[in-house]
């Protein structure tokens, strides 16, 4: 869009350069015979007024799209610049190690507090140490940790990369055996430094830090699936690993939770043990309580009236203090 842009003045300076002489000469035919000299040269003067004016706008819009393409040029050059810095930084192994392990902190940083994993983590006790190991709950409370390591094959890679431009179907079986190769190296590499039931789990996973080196891993027949049969390690990308943590995540929470449940039924059933202990001290204050009830109704009635049958006959005292003095009975010990 920008380069029809600069042209376009051109083609209109040239067509009006070309309408301006047809008029020319069909005013030379017109006027033929009488020619006025003065008024053909104020027309040649206005044309050249205007193809000068034209000139310099050209100019300008020449000089501002070179100064564009200048800048562009500039962005290029530093592009290209940073490119080759990050290629250098890449083809070097322990600076590709890092860029692997820095994508691999941040994702795990994303799903799980530091404290449930390890960096640099021992598994055997020797100078093999694993980039990072997660911890996830055993038998007995006992921590096993999962070994994750990062791999980045980049010379391989390029060839691939190189080979899909050329075209070249050799190339790219030749650069797809190289990643081959490497993977199950690496995978091989984990197996034998880093496995070890029970301290670990019984597998271990691969990280690839790139989409593009994953999606090219998974497009090699066969290379998965005898990567998790032979050497018992899962091949993760960023996406995937990422969709995996957060199902050991949601696998974290469902065991917490059980957890949970279980020593809420203990003291359930501790509650449910009292309880019926209880319930048997109330049935046996119950069944107290219905005996005197039943005794005390016998004594009302039954011996209350045989009592009163029996005084009957005798005579009452019209003054009840007096009775109460001859039965040396407080009056106070009535009230309370």
């Amino acid at each position: 869009m920008d380069s029809f842009s600069d042209i376009f003045p051109v083609i209109a300076v040239i067509l009006l350069f070309v309408v301006l002489i047809v008029q020319l000469i069909m005013l030379s035919r017109r006027n033929k015979g009488a020619v006025d000299e003065r008024r053909l040269r104020n027309e040649t003067d206005n044309i050249k007024d205007a193809l000068r004016r034209e000139t310099d706008n050209i100019k300008d819009v020449l000089n501002e799209g070179l100064a564009r393409v200048q800048r562009g040029l500039g962005e290029m050059q530093g592009l290209a610049k940073n490119v080759g810095d990050l290629k250098s930084a890449l083809t070097n192994v322990k600076s590709r190690g890092t860029y692997g392990e820095i994508q691999l902190e941040r994702l795990l940083d994303e799903v799980f507090p530091s404290d449930l994993y390890e960096k640099n983590f021992a598994i055997r006790g020797t100078a093999e140490r694993v980039e990072f190991a997660l911890r996830l709950p055993g038998k007995n409370d006992e921590a096993v940790y999962l070994p994750i390591d990062s791999k980045f094959p980049i010379e391989d890679y390029e060839r691939l990369q190189n080979a899909y431009d050329a075209g070249s179907k050799d190339a790219i079986t030749d650069a797809q055996k190289g990643i081959e190769v490497f993977i199950k190296k690496s995978a091989k590499d984990i197996q034998e430094k880093y496995i070890e039931p029970p301290k670990t789990t019984d597998f271990g996973l691969l990280f690839l830090p790139t989409e593009g080196l994953y999606a090219e891993v998974l497009r090699i027949p066969g290379l998965v699936e005898n990567v998790q049969t032979k050497y018992h390690v899962t091949l993760a990308g960023p996406t995937n690993l990422l969709a995996l943590l957060n199902a050991l995540q949601m696998g974290f929470k469902t065991l917490a939770i059980e957890k949970k449940s279980g020593e809420v039924w203990q003291i359930l059933s501790a509650v449910k043990t009292e309880f019926e202990t209880y319930k048997g001290k109330l049935e046996e204050a119950q069944k107290k309580i219905v005996q005197a009830s039943d005794d005390i109704s016998r004594l009302v009635g039954t011996r209350t009236n045989q009592i009163m049958r029996k005084l009957k006959k005798v005579e009452s005292f019209q003054d009840p203090e007096h009775a109460a003095a001859i039965l040396e009975i407080d009056e106070s010990d009535i009230a309370d």
